[in-house]
């Protein structure tokens, strides 16, 4: 009777450690989704503060009126 019941344990194990490795892959996509929307929410408010500033302000950091969307998209592609 063991040498029957061994396999079957064998497999759900085998079969329950695959379901958990992929419910793993799922969160592991959903924080990096998270993550995602957070820099780009961070890049979105940068560049709203500064479309806001002034030319002198904005030439202070070194910026022109018109690399905006650079400086933006710069601040998304960070890596922390």
């Amino acid at each position: 009777m063991n040498s029957v019941v061994v396999p079957y344990k064998r497999r759900v194990s085998q079969r329950f450690a695959a379901e958990w490795d992929a419910f793993g892959a799922v969160l592991a996509k959903i924080r990096d989704i998270i993550l995602i929307v957070a820099q780009a929410h961070a890049a979105a408010e940068l560049y709203d503060d500064l479309r806001h500033g002034t030319d002198a302000d904005l030439a202070d950091r070194g910026l022109k009126r018109a690399n905006l969307p650079r400086a933006a998209f710069n601040e998304l592609t960070k890596r922390h």
